[in-house]
C-alpha cells in the first residue's frame, strides 16, 4: 500500500516519519536485519533519504533499547532540514521524542495577487548587501553606458528584479491575513500551546494510569491558561480605557469598532453606474472606472492657458536644456522618501530604497541621468497599483459615485516625482 501512494504521489517535498520495526546501519542500528534491508532499497528506489543522526536508541523499553524510528524526506527538503536530535524531555512513551528543523524559502503562489509585504524589522542588510553587490555593480554600468531607450526598459526590469530577489533573500515577508488581538502576548501563545501539548498527550496515551496522570496536567495547565487568559481581557479593556480621553473618544471608537467595516473587499465583477445601470462583465466594470477616474485629455477641451502649456510642453522644453543631475539632488530626494508606506507593484518599500541608496550611491544617479539623456522613462516604473475605497460603509451594492481610489506607485516614479 504505501509503495502504491509513493508512487502516485510527488516525494521531492516529503518528510515521512515512521516506526520502522526493522534494523539498518543507515539510520545508526548497530546490526541490520531483513526488513532493514528491504525498508532500505525503498527509500532509495523513490529517491529519498534518511536523516536521522546518531543520537543513540530513538526506542527504550522494559526488553530493551533499539533504533527503530526513522525520519525520510525527499530531494527539495534535503538541504533545508538540519539538527535532527533526540530532546531530553519526557515523551510519556517507549519511543523517544524526535526534532529536527525545517528552513524553508517563501513560496509565492502565481495565483496570488497580493503584495508580499517584507517585514524590516527583522532585515540582515548585510546579507542584502553580500547577495546584490555583484549584480547591481554590473547593472549600474550598463545603465550608465546604455545608448538605447528600449535596452533601458529591459535594464530597469532587471534592475527591480535583481532587488526582489535579494529582498526576498534577505528580509523575512510578513504574514497577511492575521487578525492581532490588543491583549495577546507572548506568554499567553506560549501557554496555549503547552495546552495543546498536553491535551494531545492525554488523548493518545494507551496506559490507564499514565492516561490519568496526562488528564490532571491537562486540566492544571488548562486551568491557569484560562485564569491567565481572562486577567488579559481585563486588564486589556481596562487599559483601553484608561487611554479615552476626551481628544481621541472618536478615534478610539473608529479605531476598536468601525473601521473593520471599512476595510471590506469591494467586488468589482459588477458595480452600479450614476445613470442606474449596472456593468455585466469585469471587463465593463474596469473600462468604466478607468473612463470615471482618468478622462480622456481632448484638446478641443482646453482653455487657453492648457493650450499654452501644451505648446510649451511640445516645442519649447527638451531634455537636452536640463544639466544632469546631481548625487546632491539624489541625496536630498531619498532622504525625504516617508518609512512605514505601502509599496508600489514592485513590493520594494522606501526602506529599502534608502539603504539601497546608502549601499550603492551611484545607482540612482546613472538610471535617472540615463532617463534623462534617453528621454524616456522604464515602462515598468509607470505602473501603479489602484485600490477601490467606498465613501461610505454601504459596500454590498458598490456604486461608481461611492468610490475613491488610492494609487501605489513604485519607488522610482515617486523619486521622479520629487527631482
Amino acid at each position: 500500500k504505501i509503495n502504491q501512494v509513493f508512487s502516485n504521489t510527488p516525494t521531492n517535498r516529503l518528510v515521512w516519519a515512521t516506526d520502522a520495526n526493522s534494523k539498518s546501519e543507515t539510520w545508526y542500528s548497530p546490526s541490520s536485519d531483513s526488513r532493514g534491508t528491504k525498508l532500505t532499497e525503498f527509500i532509495s528506489c523513490h529517491n529519498l533519504f534518511v536523516i536521522n543522526e546518531d543520537c543513540g536508541p530513538t526506542f527504550c523499553g522494559t526488553q530493551g533499547s533499539s533504533y527503530n524510528d526513522v525520519t525520510v524526506v525527499g530531494t527539495d527538503l534535503l538541504e533545508d532540514v538540519s539538527f535532527w536530535h533526540l530532546p531530553n524531555y519526557e515523551s510519556l512513551s517507549d519511543h523517544k521524542a524526535i526534532e529536527f528543523e525545517i528552513l524553508l524559502k517563501p513560496v509565492y503562489s502565481a495565483t496570488d495577487n497580493r503584495i508580499p509585504l517584507f517585514n524590516l524589522k527583522y532585515a540582515n542588510w548585510k546579507l542584502f548587501y553580500d547577495t546584490s553587490k555583484l549584480m547591481l555593480s554590473r547593472i549600474c554600468d550598463l545603465i550608465g553606458s546604455c545608448e538605447d531607450p528600449e535596452s533601458l526598459h529591459h535594464l530597469a526590469d532587471e534592475l527591480v528584479s535583481i532587488i526582489q530577489n535579494s529582498c526576498k533573500v534577505s528580509i523575512p515577508i510578513k504574514k497577511q491575513g492575521k487578525h492581532k488581538v490588543p491583549r495577546w502576548t507572548t506568554e499567553l501563545n506560549c501557554m496555549r500551546k503547552r495546552v495543546n501539548a498536553a491535551r494531545r498527550r492525554f488523548q493518545r496515551c494507551k496506559n490507564v494510569i499514565i492516561k490519568e496522570i496526562c488528564r490532571s496536567k491537562y486540566q492544571e495547565l488548562k486551568n491557569k491558561y484560562s485564569l491567565k487568559l481572562l486577567d488579559a481581557k481585563i486588564n486589556s479593556w481596562k487599559y483601553f480605557l484608561g487611554e479615552i480621553n476626551v481628544n481621541n473618544v472618536w478615534k478610539k471608537v473608529y479605531t476598536f469598532g468601525i473601521k473593520q467595516s471599512f476595510q471590506k473587499r469591494v467586488e468589482v465583477s459588477g458595480i452600479v453606474l450614476p445613470c442606474g445601470t449596472v456593468t455585466n462583465s469585469l471587463e465593463e466594470t474596469i473600462d468604466e472606472v478607468l473612463y470615471n477616474f482618468f478622462p480622456e485629455d481632448c484638446e478641443s477641451d482646453d482653455k487657453d492657458c492648457h493650450k499654452q502649456i501644451r505648446h510649451d510642453s511640445l516645442f519649447n522644453s527638451t531634455a537636452a536644456n536640463y544639466p544632469p543631475f546631481t548625487l546632491h539632488e539624489i541625496d536630498a530626494v531619498v532622504c525625504k522618501l516617508k518609512l512605514k508606506k505601502s509599496p508600489g507593484p514592485d513590493s520594494v518599500p522606501n526602506e529599502v530604497v534608502k539603504k539601497l541608496h546608502q549601499m550603492y550611491p551611484h545607482l540612482l544617479l546613472k538610471v535617472f541621468n540615463s532617463r534623462l539623456r534617453l528621454k524616456t522613462f522604464p515602462r515598468c516604473w509607470k505602473r501603479a497599483r489602484i485600490i477601490l475605497i467606498p465613501k461610505s460603509n454601504d459596500v454590498r451594492f458598490p456604486r461608481l459615485d461611492n468610490l475613491r481610489i488610492v494609487f501605489y506607485h513604485p519607488w522610482a516614479s515617486v523619486l521622479k516625482s520629487s527631482l
